[in-house]
């Protein structure tokens, strides 16, 4: 910048701006001139960024976030609405958050806590302290509710001490509507509704510590679907599998994201046989000094079988991943 300021110095005649006034000094005047540089170079730059940030495609976009500990997932509508799923262990998920919305910005329109666990709601807790919330989403069904625990997590608690604002909690069959198409009350072909699959009553599931209730979403936009069950176990995911009833899930689930590794022991292969996801994101540790992409071998047992390895995203291998829709084609790309 300052040899683009001294170039233009060069074309100055000093001479000319002597006149019935008091000759400035070379330096002075490229003091002035990369000043002048410097703030139009700013003001261009931040005009282009809320430009940017302000004039977005209208498009679905998913957010899965790689952070440490627990899980978070942020999503954008076509019409700017914004919802996060979990909140991780800590205040990481706000850098994260960051980084997709502009800097100035303090709204997020919906919170969903899928289960009671400390490791996915903490997080929360920073967000409602930052941003202004309008609702909050929680399971209408909990191992307290159902008598499995007679204690609430401490975190869980300090989470619900924290909302202020009006809060929902549902069960299967239920559905929410994340953006409208249309802008009034009538549904749309075009709305974008989360069904939520699980949790049923204890009437319909054997609850036990480790298949314990937590929401299970599919996110219905045009013709496409993003399924996202959490840590859900494999006897949850069989469970949804033999008794959902929504023709538009079953064979056509163009993205699956589960919380855990993809191996047998966390994900049912029945649930991939019949919703066939296109793409997969999971997440599973790299062993320490290895690069490899941490997929599972294709075995007989490998859940995955038939997906291609290119279109299984391990988020702790890839970082953090977005999922794009315009309601008839999914993308799946690493998030910048």
């Amino acid at each position: 910048m300052v040899q683009v300021a001294e170039a233009l110095l060069r074309r100055v005649d000093l001479r000319t701006t002597c006149v019935g006034l008091p000759c400035a000094t070379k330096t002075t005047m490229l003091k002035r001139i990369i000043i002048f540089i410097v703030i139009f170079g700013l003001l261009s730059g931040a005009v282009f960024y809320i430009y940017h940030l302000e004039n977005r495609a209208q498009l679905l976009e998913i957010f899965v976030f790689n952070i440490k500990s627990g899980n978070s997932i942020f999503i954008r509508t076509p019409n700017d609405k914004r919802i996060l799923v979990n909140g991780g262990s800590n205040s990481q998920v706000l850098r994260e958050i960051t980084k997709i919305l502009p800097f100035y910005s303090r709204r997020i329109d919906m919170v969903i806590a899928t289960n009671t666990e400390g490791k996915n709601v903490a997080g929360l807790i920073d967000i409602l302290g930052r941003y202004k919330v309008d609702r909050v989403i929680l399971s209408a069904i909990t191992l307290q509710s159902i008598g499995l625990s007679t204690s609430t997590d401490l975190i869980y608690e300090t989470f619900l001490d924290s909302i202020n604002i009006p809060k929902r909690e549902v069960s299967a069959g239920e559905s929410i509507v994340l953006d409208k198409s249309n802008g009034n009350d009538d549904f749309g072909e075009n709305d974008i509704v989360a069904d939520i699959l699980f949790p049923v009553s204890a009437d319909t599931f054997s609850y036990s510590k480790t298949s314990d209730p937590e929401i299970v979403l599919n996110i219905n936009f045009g013709s496409t679907n993003i399924l996202l069950v959490g840590n859900t176990t494999p006897k949850i995911q069989k469970f949804i599998t033999s008794t959902a009833e929504l023709d538009r899930i079953m064979n056509n689930t163009n993205v699956l994201v589960i919380s855990n590794n993809a191996s047998k022991t966390n994900l049912a292969k029945q649930m991939v046989d019949e919703f066939k996801p296109k793409y997969v994101i999971y997440s599973k540790l790299l062993s320490s000094g290895k690069t490899a992409n941490g997929s599972i071998e294709n075995t007989k047992d490998d859940p995955l079988l038939g997906i291609p390895e290119a279109n299984r995203y391990n988020i702790k291998e890839k970082g953090s991943i977005r999922i794009i829709s315009d309601g008839s084609i999914v993308r799946v790309e690493e998030s910048r």
